[in-house]
């Protein structure tokens, strides 16, 4: 009786401290600090939960010394669990507050000329009707589209060629992450030829 009891309760325990202690670094290092993707949908943070339920779940039942340890730290695991709910929660208030600021995950050329589209691809743009900026240094780009996730810009006829930073303004007045970026002469592409 006392294993029927146990086994589930250190299964549910040891699953979900599991999953917090791998999806919240896992989602802030690829969609935040490295900028590898902009989400990680709620399928994949599901499927991942499910993996690591069913890799406790066999490990626990089939080594009964796994079990037992676990029983004798029950308390340890109590506590692990409902700290793992509070940093879920802190981490997740805090992940949303970083959805407020643009990201760049892409461009589609580190350089342009004159009139050249160049595409950007990343997150939390703002809406259409809520348009930022581009700009490369101190030079604003002319908006041709834009999207929660993808801005085609061109460059106007510039001041001057060098390089530069590439960023974004939001409609809410955060600015982006940066990429370099080089406003070249159109001159340089008849010397290719």
């Amino acid at each position: 009786m006392k294993r029927n009891i146990s086994f589930p309760l250190v299964v549910f325990l040891e699953t979900f401290i599991l999953y917090f202690l791998a999806i919240i670094p896992t989602e802030y290092l690829l969609t935040e600090k490295f900028l590898i993707f902009p989400t990680i949908s709620v399928q994949a943070k599901a499927g991942l939960f499910v993996v690591f339920f069913f890799v406790v779940f066999i490990f626990n039942y089939l080594n009964s010394a796994v079990l037992e340890k676990s029983l004798k730290i029950l308390p340890v695991l109590v506590i692990l669990f409902i700290a793992g709910l509070l940093a879920n929660r802190a981490y997740t208030n805090f992940y949303f507050s970083l959805q407020v600021q643009p990201k760049i995950f892409a461009v589609s050329s580190r350089w342009g000329i004159q009139a050249m589209p160049i595409v950007i691809s990343g997150k939390n743009f703002g809406p259409v009707w809520a348009r930022g900026e581009v700009y490369v240094d101190d030079v604003p780009m002319i908006i041709e589209d834009w999207s929660e996730e993808e801005i085609v810009a061109k460059l106007p006829v510039p001041p001057r060629h060098f390089r530069g930073r590439l960023f974004i303004i939001g409609a809410n007045g955060e600015e982006s992450n940066s990429y370099p970026f080089e406003i070249r002469n159109p001159d340089f592409l008849i010397g290719r030829h």
